[in-house]
Protein backbone atom coordinates (compact mmCIF):
# COMPACT_ATOMS: atom_id res chain seq x y z
CA UNK A 1 0.00 0.00 0.00
CA UNK A 2 1.19 3.01 -0.98
CA UNK A 3 0.35 6.64 1.07
CA UNK A 4 -0.77 9.52 -0.54
CA UNK A 5 2.92 11.70 -0.64
CA UNK A 6 4.19 8.26 -2.32
CA UNK A 7 1.80 8.21 -4.97
CA UNK A 8 2.05 11.67 -5.76
CA UNK A 9 6.27 11.37 -6.01
CA UNK A 10 5.67 8.37 -8.03
CA UNK A 11 2.50 8.83 -9.66
CA UNK A 12 0.85 6.50 -12.95
CA UNK A 13 0.86 9.56 -15.07
CA UNK A 14 2.99 8.70 -18.37
CA UNK A 15 4.11 11.06 -21.02
CA UNK A 16 3.61 10.51 -24.59
CA UNK A 17 6.49 8.92 -26.57
CA UNK A 18 9.34 11.01 -26.67
CA UNK A 19 8.74 12.75 -23.18
CA UNK A 20 10.26 9.87 -20.70
CA UNK A 21 12.64 10.67 -18.18
CA UNK A 22 12.91 9.44 -14.87
CA UNK A 23 11.97 12.80 -13.23
CA UNK A 24 9.15 15.08 -14.89
CA UNK A 25 9.82 17.51 -17.43
CA UNK A 26 9.23 20.90 -17.32
CA UNK A 27 8.03 21.46 -20.88
CA UNK A 28 7.16 25.64 -21.73
CA UNK A 29 5.56 25.82 -25.02
CA UNK A 30 4.51 29.29 -26.38
CA UNK A 31 4.66 27.78 -29.94
CA UNK A 32 3.89 24.11 -31.19
CA UNK A 33 4.45 22.41 -34.28
CA UNK A 34 1.83 20.64 -36.37
CA UNK A 35 1.88 18.46 -39.06
CA UNK A 36 -0.37 20.54 -41.13
CA UNK A 37 -2.73 24.00 -40.69
CA UNK A 38 -5.08 21.00 -40.80
CA UNK A 39 -3.99 18.96 -38.26
CA UNK A 40 -3.62 21.95 -35.67
CA UNK A 41 -7.66 23.29 -36.59
CA UNK A 42 -8.25 19.87 -35.58
CA UNK A 43 -7.02 19.24 -32.49
CA UNK A 44 -9.23 19.01 -29.10
CA UNK A 45 -7.31 20.53 -26.09
CA UNK A 46 -9.72 19.21 -23.89
CA UNK A 47 -9.21 15.51 -24.27
CA UNK A 48 -5.12 15.59 -23.73
CA UNK A 49 -4.20 13.96 -27.02
CA UNK A 50 -2.65 16.47 -28.36
CA UNK A 51 0.03 19.29 -27.24
CA UNK A 52 -1.24 23.43 -27.57
CA UNK A 53 0.45 25.85 -25.30
CA UNK A 54 -0.08 27.82 -22.07
CA UNK A 55 -1.91 26.10 -19.62
CA UNK A 56 -3.92 23.52 -21.33
CA UNK A 57 -1.64 21.34 -23.40
CA UNK A 58 2.09 20.59 -22.49
CA UNK A 59 3.31 17.03 -20.59
CA UNK A 60 3.82 19.26 -17.61
CA UNK A 61 0.39 20.86 -17.50
CA UNK A 62 -1.45 17.50 -17.97
CA UNK A 63 1.26 15.72 -15.07
CA UNK A 64 0.44 18.70 -12.41
CA UNK A 65 -3.47 18.02 -13.49
CA UNK A 66 -3.17 14.21 -12.66
CA UNK A 67 -1.35 14.93 -9.43
CA UNK A 68 -3.53 17.60 -8.12
CA UNK A 69 -6.88 15.52 -8.89
CA UNK A 70 -4.80 12.94 -6.75
CA UNK A 71 -3.57 15.18 -4.25
CA UNK A 72 -7.91 16.06 -3.91
CA UNK A 73 -8.92 12.70 -4.14
CA UNK A 74 -10.48 14.21 -7.43
CA UNK A 75 -10.83 12.13 -10.93
CA UNK A 76 -9.87 14.74 -12.87
CA UNK A 77 -8.24 18.55 -12.71
CA UNK A 78 -8.35 21.02 -15.37
CA UNK A 79 -5.82 24.62 -14.72
CA UNK A 80 -7.11 27.73 -14.85
CA UNK A 81 -5.76 31.11 -14.32
CA UNK A 82 -5.51 32.11 -10.43
CA UNK A 83 -7.83 35.26 -11.67
CA UNK A 84 -7.76 38.52 -13.31
CA UNK A 85 -8.76 40.34 -10.07
CA UNK A 86 -6.28 38.85 -8.22
CA UNK A 87 -4.16 40.88 -10.61
CA UNK A 88 -6.23 44.23 -10.21
CA UNK A 89 -8.69 43.84 -13.42
CA UNK A 90 -12.38 44.90 -12.47
CA UNK A 91 -15.31 44.28 -15.20
CA UNK A 92 -15.49 47.46 -15.60
CA UNK A 93 -12.22 47.36 -17.63
CA UNK A 94 -13.74 44.40 -19.79
CA UNK A 95 -14.84 46.72 -22.67
CA UNK A 96 -11.71 48.07 -23.01
CA UNK A 97 -10.09 45.23 -23.43
CA UNK A 98 -11.96 43.70 -25.54
CA UNK A 99 -11.71 46.82 -28.00
CA UNK A 100 -7.40 46.42 -27.71
CA UNK A 101 -8.41 42.13 -28.45
CA UNK A 102 -10.60 42.73 -31.11
CA UNK A 103 -8.14 45.57 -32.58
CA UNK A 104 -5.12 43.10 -32.32
CA UNK A 105 -3.80 41.83 -35.18
CA UNK A 106 -3.61 37.98 -33.66
CA UNK A 107 -7.61 38.47 -33.82
CA UNK A 108 -7.84 39.17 -37.37
CA UNK A 109 -5.68 36.37 -38.68
CA UNK A 110 -7.16 33.21 -36.09
CA UNK A 111 -8.77 30.91 -38.05
CA UNK A 112 -11.21 30.29 -35.31
CA UNK A 113 -12.31 34.08 -34.99
CA UNK A 114 -13.69 35.32 -31.46
CA UNK A 115 -16.69 37.60 -31.08
CA UNK A 116 -16.42 40.39 -28.41
CA UNK A 117 -19.23 37.88 -26.81
CA UNK A 118 -16.50 35.02 -26.74
CA UNK A 119 -13.89 37.57 -25.13
CA UNK A 120 -16.49 38.81 -22.78
CA UNK A 121 -17.31 35.08 -21.45
CA UNK A 122 -13.88 34.73 -21.47
CA UNK A 123 -12.88 37.26 -19.04
CA UNK A 124 -16.40 36.40 -16.32
CA UNK A 125 -14.91 32.91 -16.42
CA UNK A 126 -11.33 34.68 -15.60
CA UNK A 127 -12.23 36.78 -12.78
Amino acid sequence: MTTPQTHLVHHPYQPPEGFAAPQPGIFKASTVIFESTAAMRARDWQNKQGYTYGLHGTPTTFLLEERLATLEGGLQCLLVPSGLAAMGVTPELFEKIIDGAMADHCHKTSPRPATRADYRSMLDASM
